[in-house]
């Protein structure tokens, strides 16, 4: 199977010629007869193309003659595209095109032939039309909240690995967690590297998916981003990269995940050498599908080999899939089914997941769940061993449109992350999504929605408002064994061996002298091509002129992160060109040639930083869907107002033009204090673009010294400004940066943007109050940053007026944050003479985190939050340095404390598992914490003390045994640290009783652990402690890096 799925395309090609032929053009060519006849072979092979594609697993034949059909299919949509470009742009060669009809007539007559000769059964005549999923009509729920929950059987896993990592008697510095593709290696290795024991043990944690495709010096420049120098391990050869990275680990202990090596490469050539010197206390702890990479390769001290699910567990998980959070009714009476399509997937989670996908979309029924399991796409027997016949099967499920869709997917590197724009406006390059009524964008929404409710691609990460998305391996696998037949090559020299003109190419380099320096000869003789996607190639400086001569047919073309400052002028015959990415470059100019891509949709030159203007002809681009100019030195579009199309227009300053732009989605536009007046902002019309759904508006920080100190006449023009610029009810998503007034414009908290989910208002500096926020219906994110000008936030806050109370405020806030509030004191909730019924109204009911940074003069936290919050789970404070007092928070499982100079009590956080108390050094007293299930881990930081405060003296002596089950961890100065350590340190007696105790200092090179029971005690540096016969258990330690002599039977897990 290619990536053209027929079903899926057949429609659409129809209606074009369908629209085609009545042209008055065509006539004058002389070519309509052939296009009619065309556009009737298309219908009349479209009638037995659905039953085809179902038996094309099971018929050799079958699929040879869908080969056929899709070659025929992209020959007449190529026809197509060429006659459209041809009349707009008024090109000759209309005889070629006469020949070139006739020319794919006679191969669909060949295809008919071969047609007659199969068993196909005609079902839906297409009539230029493309068969919609119900997922258009009622959008499907993307939500993947339950994730975490979701795998039910490797709690113990967890556990197990995660003692082992923390165990410094293990001298070995590598684990390993093994398993076939699917079975959940990754899933695993994330609940360690989030597990709250794991954060608390290792300071440092380094998360590198290494994949097939791995590039050795590019891994290594990955860690050490990761560890957080950006100064260094940017440029260098393998040797000097080494160096840094030993340099920027130092002594810290580290937990470095390997994610899905493929090969001992990795260890043996590029990690072995920096790591060695590096804290004993660190580990590596690598997944992989390969044993002997990790046990021969990597020396691991353990490999962990997960199971498959029980069919019990498979169960469990798969309703989860299919119900998610709803009440799980009629589950017994589907439950004998269930079972059995649970044993098709062989206990592996992502075939469950998947499968659990497909049956989302069925009714609930027992019939219906009957003839998945009968489904004849499981029986399919030609598969490679690498893939599961569950994900053919729920592959095979999918509607055609979403087929295609997923298996463009494919062409991405292994483990790439994408965002959910980019892929769309690929797959609408690409013509696979279909129009509604001008509208691609909506469709796609819907196509990408369906594909996650399926779990063909995953969430994978959150940037403030922006999802990250990937597609599993094995997935992966599945696309490039459907679309084998288009060479989905990642290797140039498979590319010269091809027996076929491959329609799309994407080159991914394997090792660093896989780099290309150019566009090489052999991808210059694709005359077929129709995306060419780049990965990885920082060594292109430029694009040869003849590459766009013999590469006439391409709709994708992504050269982002490449190094190239121009492109050659012969750019312009790429006349079907939809899609090009330069984001990342060096680009400085921009051909005037680049004006000629009539077809261009999709143009992103985001991080072009040397880019400083565009072609004076850039408005001719009257089919443009998407222009990025965000971190480019572009400031001006002329004549902006002919890109009618427009839905995404990024980077820009303002222009009235705007208004004639109706379509847009998404809108960033920056230096809106340059706007001269309220009247000029409001002829944007920004109010009246219904489809408006992200904005970000911001003024220049260049200009921010200014306005601080300016008259009152010019905030007041800011503010008629913003209050101009209001928005329709569509908007979901709402950043406003650098905004200079004093009074947020009023459309911020008004019904007119009742849709709003988020919210972050950042260098806000003038402001003296905050609007009515808590009225926003469907606010579930709210980011307040640097409004250093603000005293008090009030009931007003909430509620506006005393009137609207009763309604209760923030009913669906999730996250809140404030940062950098440098005058704030006062934050209350409620009005004067509220009596108790009224305080019993609903606020932030689902707020579960809640962060305070650098607000020095906050006094304290509203009394009622205790009452109202009560799923807060998350609670951050650092430098609130006038907080005496925090309490009375009984929900918070997390609590964290940071530089506050003030505080001096912290008390009844009865759920709290977590205490970090970090540089607090007036506080006194820590009491009721932990409640009956007993704090989890306590955390104690400071540097510049040489005494044990008195607050964690006491919490000690007064203890219950409830309250030191906690693991301890202490950073302290270097002379401080001694005095820790077993029977001869002063603080001894504090610290014995807790079950474990990490500690060091404060520049990470010296370090001593203690394990309770059984007891255990290591150090990196002189004690003085010797075998102490009095002790309940002999105690040892080998002076300087050795460690000590803890038990080594491997039959028993450490203690934790």
């Amino acid at each position: 199977m290619a990536l053209m799925v027929p079903t899926a395309i057949v429609g659409v090609v129809i209606k074009r010629l369908s629209d085609l032929v009545e042209e008055e053009v065509v006539m004058l060519w002389g070519v309509q007869d052939d296009l009619k006849k065309l556009k009737k072979k298309l219908e009349t092979m479209a009638e037995v193309l659905e039953d085809a594609e179902e038996k094309e697993f099971q018929d050799k034949a079958i699929h040879r003659w869908l080969e056929g059909v899709r070659d025929a299919m992209y020959d007449a949509e190529d026809i197509v595209d060429d006659c459209i470009v041809m009349h707009k742009l008024n090109l000759g060669k209309k005889h070629k095109i006469g020949k070139r009809i006739k020319a794919v007539n006679s191969k669909i007559d060949g295809v008919h032939e071969e047609r007659l000769k199969l068993s196909l059964v005609p079902t839906v005549r297409v009539q230029g039309f493309v068969p919609q999923t119900a997922s258009h009509k009622q959008r499907p729920e993307t939500s993947q909240e339950f994730i975490e929950s979701e795998i039910v059987a490797i709690e113990e896993d967890v556990k197990l690995l995660v003692q082992l990592l923390m165990d410094h008697r293990k001298k070995s510095r590598v684990f390993a967690i093994t398993g076939m593709g699917g079975i959940g290696k990754t899933t695993l290795a994330q609940k360690i590297f989030h597990h709250e024991k794991i954060d608390t043990h290792f300071k440092t944690k380094i998360w590198v998916c290494v994949s097939q495709e791995f590039v050795g010096n590019e891994l290594l420049r990955r860690i050490i981003r990761q560890v957080g120098n950006g100064s260094i391990g940017e440029q260098g050869s393998k040797s000097e990269l080494q160096r840094d990275l030993k340099q920027v680990l130092g002594k810290r202990p580290f937990l470095l995940v390997l994610d899905d090596a493929w090969s001992g490469r990795l260890w043996e050539d590029f990690l072995r050498v920096p790591l060695e010197g590096c804290s004993k206390r660190s580990k590596v702890l690598v997944t992989t599908r390969n044993e002997d990479i990790a046990t021969a390769k990597m020396d691991a001290y353990h490999c962990h080999k997960v199971k498959l699910l029980s069919p019990k567990d498979g169960w469990l998980l798969l309703k989860k899939v299919v119900y998610r959070n709803r009440e799980m009714e009629n589950t017994e009476m589907l439950r004998e089914v269930g079972m059995k399509i649970v044993e098709q997937c062989n206990g592996l989670p992502l075939a469950i997941k998947t499968v659990g996908g497909v049956l989302k979309t069925k009714n609930k029924s027992k019939e219906a769940w009957e003839r998945v399991l009968h489904s004849e796409a499981w029986k399919f027997s030609e598969l490679p061993d690498d893939i599961m016949p569950a994900l053919l099967f729920s592959y095979d499920d999918m509607p055609s449109h979403l087929k295609q869709c997923f298996l463009y997917c494919s062409l991405f590197p292994e483990d790439f992350e994408f965002s959910e724009s980019l892929i769309k406006q690929m797959w609408i390059a690409e013509g696979f999504v279909k129009e509604d009524e001008g509208y691609f964008e909506e469709m796609a929404d819907d196509y990408f929605r369906e594909l996650v409710v399926r779990s063909f691609l995953h969430l994978e990460n959150h940037f403030y408002n922006v999802t990250i998305y990937k597609m599993h391996d094995m997935l992966r696998a599945l696309g490039l064994y459907l679309t084998r037949h288009e060479r989905f090559l990642r290797e140039l020299h498979g590319l010269e061996a091809a027996s076929i003109m491959p329609r799309r190419l994407s080159i991914i380099p394997r090792f660093s002298l896989d780099r290309l320096e150019e566009i090489p000869e052999v991808v210059k003789k694709q005359k077929c091509l129709r995306t060419l996607l780049l990965f990885d190639n920082p060594l292109i400086k430029k694009v040869q002129e003849d590459v766009f001569y013999k590469l006439k047919r391409i709709r994708v073309l992504d050269l982002s992160k490449s190094n190239i400052e121009t492109l050659p002028d012969s750019i312009k015959n790429l006349i079907h060109l939809k899609f090009l990415n330069l984001s990342s470059t060096p680009l400085k100019i921009l051909p005037d040639s680049v004006c000629q891509l009539w077809n261009l949709q999709t143009l992103n030159l985001r991080f072009c930083w040397g880019l400083k203007k565009l072609p004076r002809g850039i408005s001719q681009l009257s089919n443009l869907r998407h222009l990025d100019l965000e971190f480019t030195g572009v400031k001006c579009l002329p004549m902006i107002e002919k890109l009618k199309n427009l839905r995404a227009l990024h980077g820009l300053r303002f222009d009235v033009a705007l208004r004639d732009l109706p379509r847009l989605r998404s809108l960033i536009l920056y230096d809106l204090e340059n706007i001269n007046c309220g009247e000029e902002a409001k002829l944007a019309e920004l109010k009246n673009k219904t489809h408006l759904e992200s904005v970000h508006l911001s003024c220049n920080s260049i200009n921010s010294g200014r306005f601080y100190f300016s008259e009152a006449e010019e905030w007041r023009r800011i503010e008629e400004i913003y209050e101009a610029l209001s928005l329709p009810s569509s908007v979901t998503s709402i950043v406003i940066h650098r905004f200079f007034g004093r009074m947020l414009p009023q459309w911020t908290f008004s019904s007119s943007i009742s849709n709003l989910s988020y919210l972050q208002l950042c260098d806000c500096t003038n402001i003296h109050c905050l609007p009515m926020l808590g009225q926003l219906p469907h606010l579930r994110i709210l980011d307040i940053q640097s409004a250093k000008m603000i005293k008090k936030i009030g009931p007003e806050f909430l509620f506006g007026e005393k009137a609207n109370r009763r309604r209760g405020a923030f009913l669906k806030l999730e996250n809140l944050y404030f940062c950098d509030m440098a005058e704030w004191e006062e934050w209350s909730y409620m009005f004067d003479g509220d009596d108790d019924e009224e305080k019993r109204m609903q606020i932030m009911p689902r707020l579960s985190k809640l962060s305070l940074q650098n607000c020095p003069y906050l006094k304290s936290l509203p009394e009622d939050l205790l009452n109202h919050a009560t799923n807060l789970r998350e609670l951050y404070v650092d430098s609130a340095d006038s907080l005496t007092s925090i309490k009375n928070i009984m929900s918070v499982a997390e609590l964290t404390i940071r530089n506050n100079d003030s505080l001096l009590l912290v008390s009844n956080f009865t759920s709290l598992g977590s205490l970090k108390i970090r540089h607090c050094r007036a506080l006194e007293e820590v009491d009721n914490i932990g409640g009956s299930g007993g704090l989890k881990y306590l955390e104690f930081s400071d540097s510049g003390i040489s005494a044990l405060p008195e607050w964690f003296k006491c919490m000690m002596i007064s203890s219950t045994t409830s309250s030191v089950q906690a693991r301890l961890y202490l950073m302290v100065s270097t002379d401080f640290l001694r005095q820790f350590v077993p029977y001869n340190g002063l603080y001894w007696p504090f610290i014995k009783s807790f079950p474990r105790v990490d500690a060091e200092n404060n520049f990470f090179d010296l370090y001593f652990s203690y394990v309770k029971n059984p007891f255990h005690f290591e150090s990196n540096f002189e004690t003085g402690i010797n075998n102490d016969p009095t002790s309940d258990s002999d105690v040892s330690e080998d002076s300087g890096d050795s460690e000590g002599n803890g038990s080594e039977d491997d039959d028993h897990p450490p203690p934790s």
